[in-house]
Parts: structure tokens; sequence; C-alpha cells
């Protein structure tokens, strides 16, 4: 019963990335220059969609491992049945 990235998931995390790649594009084609300002807001529009898409998917792995070490020792064996 695993969660897998869906197509949505993918398109969500290229348009994160996407104003980070047009910063640094243009800072090296020389069109602009970059400030740590808009490093931080590209960065910062990144951080939290990124985090939107993985957290969700990181704790539903740890209850995955967390209710599979329990059954391998035993403590949910009753539920088994």
């Amino acid at each position: 019963m695993r969660r897998r990235l869906t197509g949505q998931a993918f398109l969500a995390w290229g348009i994160c990335v996407s104003p980070m790649l047009v910063d640094v594009l243009l800072n090296v084609l020389g069109v602009h220059d970059s400030t740590i300002l808009t490093r931080v807001l590209t960065g910062l529009f990144f951080g939290i969609g990124a985090s939107i898409i993985i957290v969700p998917l990181l704790i539903e792995g740890m209850k995955e491992i967390l209710t599979n070490s329990f059954y391998m020792k035993g403590v949910l064996r009753e539920s088994k049945t």
C-alpha cells in the first residue's frame, strides 16, 4: 500500500523548481544579477513546495516502517488473526 508520486506531484515539483532555475539561468546569461533577496525568495518558494510534497510521503513511509517492525516483533500479533 505504498503511495507513489503522481503526475500532479511531478508537475508541482516542476512549478516549485522553475523560479530557481529561471533566476540562475538569467544570472548566468547576464540578463540580470541575482541578489540575496531573489535567491532567498525563490529558495523559500521551492522549500515550501517541496515540503508540501515530501512530508506526507515521509510520514506514510515511517508509519509503514513502524507498523512492519511491530508485526515482526509480535507486538501486534493479535491483530493479524
